[in-house]
């Protein structure tokens, strides 16, 4: 075998194994927080790194397995607020936004300042994709899903 030939079967074979050994590692996020979602696919949540806590990102990561292994979708989106409430859990629900059926992830962002002012988004999770159906403005006194169905009826929902 040519020298250059066992040198690429060297490098190959300590890939193969270093990606042996971190497959058993669990999977990590800055701050981010995993959910089940209705069809037992796994989303990871968590807010842009080096982001002010008032505005900035949050990203969905969905996987195919609890593992963290198979990717399956993600997006990212844009905040005014947070998606963490002060105990570290997230502002997330699940909700039939739309009359159809199907559960939208409904998360709520609330701003900084006194008025518990709420930014709250209603994203649909399909397998490899996952976007943003609506975004309404509220505040804490008032139904956030209620908010998102009206906003709906109104025509304010993405199409398909």
């Amino acid at each position: 075998m040519p020298k250059e030939d066992s040198v690429k079967k060297g490098v190959l074979i300590c890939c193969a194994a270093a990606s042996v050994g971190f497959a058993g590692l669990p999977a990590m996020a800055k701050d981010g927080v995993a959910i089940t979602l209705p069809d037992q696919r796994v989303a990871v949540l968590s807010e842009g790194d080096l982001e002010a806590a008032s505005m900035g990102s949050y990203s969905v990561a969905v996987f195919k397995d609890a593992q963290l292994l198979h990717f399956d979708a993600g997006a990212v989106f844009s905040r005014n607020g947070t998606i963490f409430r002060d105990d570290g859990k997230l502002r997330a629900k699940f909700a039939d936004i739309t009359g159809d059926g199907i559960q939208a992830l409904v998360l709520s962002k609330l701003t900084a300042g006194s008025g518990k002012y709420l930014e709250v988004d209603a994203l649909r999770i399909d397998a490899g994709s996952v976007r943003l159906l609506t975004r309404v403005q509220t505040d804490t006194h008032h139904d956030e899903i209620a908010e998102l169905k009206a906003a709906c009826r109104r025509g304010a929902c993405s199409p398909k």
